[in-house]
């Protein structure tokens, strides 16, 4: 609401001119709630007005020491009697 205006902002040039087919139904529809209007607005915007959702990321590669690392953490280890430890 801007005054008695009742102001709509897409981002469509359809749903503009759908808004302006539509501008008696909606300032009945308004007046049936208690809104005093007598205008309807609508203005179309150049940007969306949900942006799109950001871009999933790449998971970054792992270097080459890091992932020996990691390979020789999850080795299986020696027992003292010379046999591997199994933990299941």
């Amino acid at each position: 609401m801007d005054g008695a205006k009742l102001v709509f902002v897409v981002d469509s040039p359809v749903w503009h001119a759908r808004l302006r087919l539509a501008a008696p139904a909606l300032l009945d529809a308004a007046r049936s709630v208690g809104l005093e209007c007598g205008e309807v607005v609508v203005k179309t915007t150049t940007v969306p007005l949900s942006p799109d959702p950001p871009a999933p990321r790449r998971p970054l590669p792992i270097p080459a020491a890091a992932r020996e690392a990691l390979q020789a953490a999850l080795a299986p280890k020696d027992v003292p009697d010379g046999t591997k430890k199994n933990d299941s």
